[in-house]
């Protein structure tokens, strides 16, 4: 009798380490693994659906962290712009943001392209930038408009 307590013990045992072990195995691939997108199109469908990837592109990286019912929320960072400036892009870079995007937006344009969906500290440096620049812009201007009036 002694003997048949430890088998089953040992056989309990088992299977709970088992059950534990994949467990742990479908949450890793539920909450943490994230597939990679190699091409635009595979990121632009999985951000149609809302489905968690990550996709690099000219210097940008994309996470798709998920869907809340109504938005599909991406990570967006700056590793390395290419398409601005090399001063811009020195400022903005390994700066991160989170868009909020509505679900109806997703098959019409990319994470980053209206900031009102975004926040974070990327969102701010490219506001900035875009004041001082403008800021510049207008002062040019009125320059211009005082020599005229001369």
């Amino acid at each position: 009798m002694g003997l048949k307590k430890r088998i089953n013990a040992k056989l309990i045992l088992a299977v709970l380490g088992a059950v534990v072990i994949i467990t742990a195995i479908i949450l890793f691939f539920m909450l943490i693994y994230t597939p990679k997108c190699k091409t635009e199109g595979c990121f632009k469908e999985r951000f149609q659906s809302c489905e968690r990837t990550s996709y690099t592109q000219e210097g940008w990286f994309y996470k798709i962290q998920g869907f809340d019912g109504k938005n599909c929320h991406v990570l967006v960072k700056a590793i390395n712009p290419q398409e601005i400036d090399l001063e811009t892009a020195r400022v903005i870079k390994d700066k991160t943001m989170i868009c909020i995007v509505p679900i109806e937006y997703t098959s019409i344009m990319m994470p980053h392209e209206k900031l009102n969906f975004c926040s974070g500290s990327l969102k701010e440096t490219i506001q900035d930038i875009m004041i001082k620049r403008m800021y510049s812009y207008v002062i040019s201007s009125l320059g211009n408009l005082s020599l005229s009036l001369s």
